[in-house]
């Protein structure tokens, strides 16, 4: 018979009050080279005391069984007499039998800091959009003018060349999509034999359709309110608005809607494909791709006159950097992997990036090398960033707890989705009627605004939907 949970709490506090912290030492070591082995190396009061630990998640394990939001019960790694080369970070218990646990998928998948790099790509088009939008309903801020109002000073000059390179947040999108994407795919292929596409294909939907739509049926009266011309429907509701301005012109307020149909595309055929293909045969897939996409280009380049419409809004223009993003998850998926680098090859390689951002535009004046390779070059430094922001433990601003930042990484969808249709509303509703011009209170109320309506619509319409999303996961995440 189990011990009942008074009995446990008993033993929990012998164990604590007898062993003292600054004397016991416990630690989880890698046997020799192998990876898949360990041994523990611990005194008798490191034993005791970490088996203190296990006994509390005995004996808060019908709770957590109960509250998905405690399924994993946290170990304090940190403490000072817990030591080794492997640190156990949760626990998760379960009431089943040993063969029903053995059945369950891991854990909940958690890439820790992914939030913070949603939320700066997020926020990379956001000020592209902010700023783009006060310049050309209104002028030039006075701080940056030239010698005219239409023209700019020396800081005016790398102001507009560093806005040029904000829409590098839409690559860093779609680099994070395909790293996870394709990690969690994999992952359920692993551990269940099969990757479930009608369950993946409902999960994208609860997680991108209720914003989008949402947008789509009140654009019609948000148009009206901001005497702006009626939208053409028929591209955005059958996920082809990113060909619009390709073979047509961008209509608000739909115009950044683009990204998204690509992302959708993506998810159409890429469960598929990982499904046919094996495992070790992806590189080839991930290859295939991206040479595709540069052919793609440099056919485009000869025979479009709107080559460079092409190579911003097509699918088949844009999905290197999806494959590009996805070979990351393959090779963290084979093989998890953590990297060290120093903080001077770092600081090296972000100045590199900042003086690049700031007063480059573009690397080579030959037309042909901007279609086809110039991207690589800024898509590089994002890959450089991901990788060690992601798996880099002594990387800048990495955080060990979960603050705001994280919080606003879950939000980043509805801060991509709903800034842009609310700038013509600040120009005509607020700074028109009130006669208002000025640069830091347009940010200031663009900026809240975006924040406050896409906070509201995660907490009470995005988060309800994305529990219902668990129910089709088969790999966990976590949130």
């Amino acid at each position: 018979m189990p011990l009942n949970k008074d009995n446990l709490q008993k033993i929990i506090d012998e164990l604590e009050e007898t062993n003292s912290k600054e004397d016991a030492y416990f630690g989880i070591f890698k046997y020799g080279n192998s990876p898949d082995k360990s041994y523990i190396k611990g005194n008798k009061q490191g034993l005791e005391l970490y088996a203190a630990k296990l006994l509390k998640a005995s004996r808060d394990v019908n709770e957590a069984v109960a509250d998905k939001e405690k399924a994993l019960i946290p170990v304090d790694f940190h403490e000072t007499w817990l030591d080794g080369e492997t640190k156990i970070q949760y626990i998760e218990p379960s009431i089943r039998s040993r063969e029903q646990v053995k059945a369950v998928p891991d854990s909940p998948v958690h890439f820790y800091n992914l939030d913070i790099l949603r939320f700066i790509a997020a926020l990379m088009i956001v000020f592209a959009h902010g700023y783009e939008g006060y310049t050309g309903w209104f002028q030039i801020p006075k701080a940056i003018q030239g010698h005219s109002s239409t023209s700019l000073n020396f800081a005016g000059e790398i102001i507009k060349t560093f806005h040029g390179h904000l829409g590098l947040g839409v690559d860093f999108f779609f680099i994070i999509s395909g790293f996870l994407i394709t990690y969690l795919l994999l992952k359920e292929r692993d551990i269940s034999g099969q990757i479930h596409i009608g369950k993946f294909y409902l999960r994208r939907i609860l997680r991108i359709w209720p914003v989008y739509f949402f947008i789509v049926i009140i654009a019609k009266w948000w148009c009206v309110y901001l005497y702006e011309p009626l939208p053409d429907y028929w591209w955005t509701v059958t996920f082809l608005n990113n060909y619009q301005p390709i073979f047509s012109k961008s209509q608000f307020p739909f115009q950044h809607f683009w990204s998204v149909c690509i992302e959708e595309h993506f998810y159409i055929f890429w469960p598929l494909l990982l499904s046919l293909i094996p495992v070790k045969n992806l590189p080839k897939l991930f290859i295939t791709i991206i040479a595709f996409s540069i052919l793609f280009r440099i056919y485009t380049y000869y025979t479009a006159e709107n080559w460079e419409l092409q190579a911003a809004y097509n699918t088949l223009s844009k999905m290197d950097t999806l494959a590009i993003g996805s070979w990351i998850g393959w090779i963290y998926f084979k093989k998890p992997f953590e990297i060290r680098i120093s903080l001077y090859i770092r600081v090296v390689v972000y100045s590199i990036l900042l003086l690049y951002v700031c007063f480059i535009t573009t690397f080579w004046e030959n037309k042909f090398l901007q279609a086809s390779f110039e991207k690589y070059i800024l898509q590089s430094f994002l890959v450089f960033w991901f990788i060690n922001y992601m798996f880099n433990k002594k990387a800048l601003l990495v955080f060990k707890t979960k603050n705001i930042f994280h919080y606003f990484g879950k939000i980043s969808y509805g801060l991509y989705m709903y800034h842009n249709i609310l700038i013509i509303f600040i120009v005509k509703m607020i700074f028109w009627k009130l006669g208002l011009y000025s640069f830091g209170l347009y940010w200031v109320i663009f900026i809240g605004l975006t924040f406050i309506i896409s906070i509201l619509s995660y907490e009470i319409a995005e988060k309800p939907i994305l529990k219902m999303k668990d129910k089709f996961s088969y790999i966990k995440t976590s949130r």
